[in-house]
């Protein structure tokens, strides 16, 4: 019986708009280069169910049946290749954003831009001699949407290289109350800014600007000491799409230290926990972000407990040798060095990236640690270790917990920025990874000290 399947059924959910494609070859024997690879930038989610029957495909190999893991291919070189994208109709996309120049959007709540815009202006000055035209609509005060509407309109947002242009609700609304204020004025809307061709809002739509206001304030914020002596917060947020919270700040502060730490999290985490804390008293804050400012700000204090044995040294309070008879020195061109994971106060843990196969792991050979041999603290948590883009990967600690965390450049959704896996008590935490302060975006080309960081 012959079944016609369509592949637009086996991706749904994709955007088939926006995309990265070059030519590559197959992934099985002979590896003909006659394939052109289409990546979808955002990514394409498969079911539990569905992860669960590929975690059931068995391959031979010599005597024995083993599960097939691990087959993924390490990044490529791009070896002169073209890496091209998609560009959709209203909504543009640069490799690069760039500071806000034009003085009339530098108070509109968003600092970065990217061209062409959705009028075809390739630079800002010719957006922002467009933009007088409004200059006697805007100083009326007939909407207060009305300046950020026509800013993200003419000098669009940009936010890790995608920017975004405003909704149609927006426009109608600017349409609509600013009316009479443009007979007056004797403004005609122009065609080119007609609203209907604009995306609309919606709770999937991640393709226009409608900050009407800050967002509100989160909800149900609650902290707890999880784990030994770390901390958990979990909370609800307002109702959100991208358009009206773009991300969480934390903040965690230690008063009788000064120790002050900020992160930004995503706006789809509920939950957030910290590195291996210090016995003493933390106060942290959360707030809702979006282009147009803060939420108000919700605040938590906890007494972190002192737990035996937890914030001394794995092999004990006594600051342990370094191991110098290590045979596995990681892969040459990826990170290597003595840093601190045990929080001694020295950096006497030997950690590298190794090679298994076609995947890369993080492992350390801990000082005082030579009987338990060299690959003795390990990446632990659900998910795959990525070890980043070339020479972007430092080790640093930037949750201030006293523990040296791994960061690096990757990839999240169409842009580059830095992430950081965490070094915990028993070994590297996949899952609290977290993005550090500040964020520095587009960097995959930088060149970055192994030990200073950025």
């Amino acid at each position: 019986m012959t079944q016609l399947i369509k592949l637009g059924d086996l991706i749904k959910g994709a955007k088939m708009d926006d995309y990265y494609r070059y030519n590559g070859s197959l992934t099985t024997p002979g590896c003909w280069e006659s394939v052109v690879w289409t990546v979808f930038k955002r990514p394409i989610c498969v079911s539990p169910a569905t992860m669960s029957r590929f975690r059931m495909l068995k391959a031979i190999k010599g005597t024995s049946v083993e599960s097939i893991v691990d087959n993924f291919r390490p990044i490529q070189a791009l070896n002169r290749r073209n890496l091209i994208h998609s560009i959709r109709p209203g909504s543009r996309h640069s490799d690069f954003c760039e500071q806000v120049r034009v003085p009339i959007c530098q108070e509109v709540g968003f600092s970065m831009t990217s061209f062409p815009n959705m009028f075809g202006h390739q630079t800002q000055e010719e957006a922002a001699r467009e933009l007088e035209r409004w200059r006697e609509l805007i100083d009326s005060g007939c909407s207060h949407r009305l300046q950020n509407f026509l800013c993200s309109a003419y000098i669009p947002a940009c936010d890790g290289g995608a920017s975004f242009i405003p909704c149609r609700e927006t426009c109608r609304d600017v349409q609509k109350t600013c009316a009479v204020a443009m007979l007056k004025s004797r403004v005609d809307w122009p065609k080119e800014l007609a609203c209907t061709p604009l995306p609309g809002l919606g709770k999937s739509n991640h393709d226009c600007l409608a900050e009407t206001r800050p967002p509100q304030a989160i909800k149900s914020l609650m902290i707890g000491q999880v784990q030994r002596n770390r901390v958990k917060l979990t909370w609800t947020g307002p109702f959100h799409t991208r358009t009206e919270v773009r991300h969480y700040e934390i903040t965690m502060s230690r008063p009788e230290t000064g120790l002050m730490h900020k992160e930004v999290v995503s706006v789809t985490r509920t939950e957030y926990n910290s590195g291996v804390l210090r016995p003493g008293i933390y106060i942290f804050t959360i707030r809702a972000v979006n282009y147009l400012g803060y939420g108000p700000i919700e605040t938590r204090s906890i007494a972190v407990k002192d737990l035996p044995q937890v914030n001394s040294p794995r092999f004990g309070t006594k600051i342990q040798p370094r191991q110098y008879g290590i045979k596995h020195k990681g892969v040459p061109s990826m990170f290597s060095g003595f840093v601190d994971v045990q929080d001694q106060g020295v950096a006497n843990d030997f950690c590298r990236i190794i090679r298994n196969g076609a995947s890369y792991f993080l492992t350390c050979a801990l000082a005082g640690s030579a009987i338990e041999g060299e690959m003795n603290y390990n990446v632990t948590g659900a998910g795959v270790f990525v070890p980043g883009y070339p020479n972007t990967w430092y080790m640093r600690d930037k949750n201030h917990d006293g523990r040296d965390d791994y960061c690096r450049c990757v990839d999240v959704g169409a842009r580059q920025q830095f992430s950081c896996i965490p070094a915990g008590f028993n070994g590297f935490q996949l899952d609290a990874e977290f993005a550090p302060i500040p964020q520095i975006y587009g960097c995959h080309r930088m060149h970055i000290n192994a030990f200073l960081g950025p």
